[in-house]
């Protein structure tokens, strides 16, 4: 036997609740909603566009009004501008920023990268140093337990 979900899209979200806990064998789709309605041009516009709200001082507005003036654009338009302005402008410090925080992190990199290889060097520098002196000590008491051996073997103690 197969199950089939309910589907319910309404006013009263309680009743989804309630249709979701039934399992049942009928596909059950009801819609107690209001049908949608088509948008026209201007609501569409109006979704796909955000209104954008400044309260300017009269001195402020005089001048925003007389720069429109003078470079015959809109006040749109002039603000539009000016924002473009201030991103590529922004984009340009941080990118210059970014480069040279980048040399910088080049630059302690490769101090870190020289000290390590100074650490490593003078690292198996002493170990080597170390290794001699273990060998010469093994040396040392081979020769010590060979003459010892041939002292005991010939009688002497």
């Amino acid at each position: 036997m197969r199950k089939f979900g309910v589907f319910y899209r309404g006013v009263f979200p309680w009743f989804g609740d309630i249709v979701r806990d039934i399992n049942c064998d009928i596909v059950c789709k009801f819609d107690v909603g209001m049908p949608k309605k088509k948008l026209n041009y201007q609501q569409r516009w109006r979704l796909k566009h955000r209104p954008v709200t400044i309260y300017l001082s009269l001195e402020e507005y005089e001048a925003l009004k007389q720069l429109a003036d003078k470079t015959k654009l809109s006040y749109r338009e002039l603000l539009y501008g000016a924002a473009k302005d201030i991103k590529k402008l922004y984009e340009e410090i941080t990118r210059k920023y970014a480069d040279s925080y980048t040399n910088e992190i080049v630059k302690v990199k490769q101090d870190y990268e020289v000290k390590i290889s100074q650490l490593r060097k003078d690292y198996e520098a002493k170990l080597s140093q170390l290794r001699q002196d273990c060998e010469n000590r093994v040396k040392e008491a081979h020769k010590r337990g060979f003459i010892e051996g041939q002292r005991r073997a010939l009688g002497y103690r």
